[in-house]
């Protein structure tokens, strides 16, 4: 979901935003997907917790000294990562907005399969023409 909404919401393809999202001291007007990025920080960060926990199972004797203290930081961290991104989730959707007239804008973008950079450009060369006809 995080990685949908940090796509769909970057500038040039506007589909969606965050309902309450960070400023930008450089850029004012713009409108930073903090929430999504916070999820997608913790996703990144919680595998190799679970595989210090995982590894952790591997004891010679039922509770061995050393195997089971290893557990004890990386799973505080992981419930902590785990717990802020759902968090986090849950506000992003329920302040999601959803603009429709950019997918249809999008969807719209006249021609034939090519390359991904050529369709880049014709994206652009298409908003830059849509934004200068609103002007």
């Amino acid at each position: 979901m995080a990685a949908d909404v940090l796509v769909l919401s970057r500038t040039e393809i506007g589909e969606v935003t965050e309902g309450v999202g960070g400023g930008s001291s450089s850029m004012p007007h713009k409108h930073n997907p903090v929430r999504a990025t916070m999820i997608a920080a913790a996703a990144r960060q919680v595998p190799p917790l679970a595989a210090t926990l995982y590894a952790a199972l591997a004891a010679e004797d039922e509770r061995p000294s050393g195997a089971w203290h290893a557990e004890w930081q990386p799973l505080r961290e992981a419930l902590r990562l785990v717990a802020g991104a759902t968090r986090d989730a849950a506000e992003l959707v329920a302040d999601l907005r959803v603009h429709p007239d950019r997918m249809a804008a999008n969807l719209s973008v006249e021609g034939t399969p090519a390359p991904a950079a050529a369709l880049v450009d014709q994206a652009l060369t298409h908003h830059e023409h849509r934004d200068k006809a609103r002007h």
